[in-house]
This record gives structure tokens, sequence and C-alpha cells, in this order.
């Protein structure tokens, strides 16, 4: 699910966040989050699908991969999508959010690139 898009207005380029990803992560008792950031076509959706087959919650359920990833030099993330792992409810595991981040020196414009980049560090549980 998308969590933060590109926006552009009177030919400024922002951000938006998704009102009801932000909504299921506000939810989760005692979220951690996994921010993955760096560099365009550098791995970090392929590191994203191997940490979320680790989850226990995961195993089983037919689910492989929460990020998209290509074996081409174009990039296929787009702002940052948000990956919610929820534990089952009888459980007193924390959630796990997974941020996966549009790569660095993908997008024409430096400033989003650094909102993009500093939006993913200040969400994520560990720095």
């Amino acid at each position: 699910r998308k969590m933060v898009t590109q926006v552009s207005q009177n030919g400024r380029m922002g951000v938006k966040i998704d009102k009801k990803t932000l909504m299921r992560v506000t939810k989760l008792r005692r979220a951690r989050i996994v921010s993955s950031v760096g560099w365009t076509r550098s791995g970090k959706s392929t590191f994203n699908n191997i940490l979320s087959r680790r989850s226990r919650f995961l195993k089983g359920k037919g689910l492989k991969f929460l990020s998209k990833t290509g074996h081409t030099s174009v990039a296929v993330t787009k702002g940052i999508d948000a990956h919610i792992v929820t534990p089952p409810q009888e459980s007193d595991e924390p959630g796990v959010v997974f941020l996966d981040s549009q790569g660095m020196g993908d997008a024409d414009n430096q400033e989003l690139q650094q909102i993009i980049f500093a939006a993913s560090m200040l969400c994520s549980s560990v720095q």
C-alpha cells in the first residue's frame, strides 16, 4: 500500500500521505517500523522481502513478496510503500511495518529525495 506519494501542485513537487494507511499503522499495538533507504536499484525492496519472509506471522500464509522488484534499470518503487504485518489477535507480539522508499538518485527533484529520505528515517524504530 502506498503511504507517501509524489504530487505536483502549481509546478512544485511535494508529497501526500495516505490517511487510510496511516490509520492502519496507528491501530497497531507497539508497532516496529523498519525503513529501507538508499540509492536507486541497491536492493531495498529485495531486502524488505527477505526480512518479511522471516516473520513468523507470514509463514505458511502464501505471502511471498511484500515489495515489487524489477530486473531492469527502471526503478519500481515511487514515494514510500508501507507493508503492514499484523500479528494474530491473541498474540502479544508487536506489529511490523516495512517502509520501502524510492531510491536516492531516481528523481529529478533533489528536494523531493531529501523529503522521502528524512520521512523514512524519522518513522523508523531503529536508526
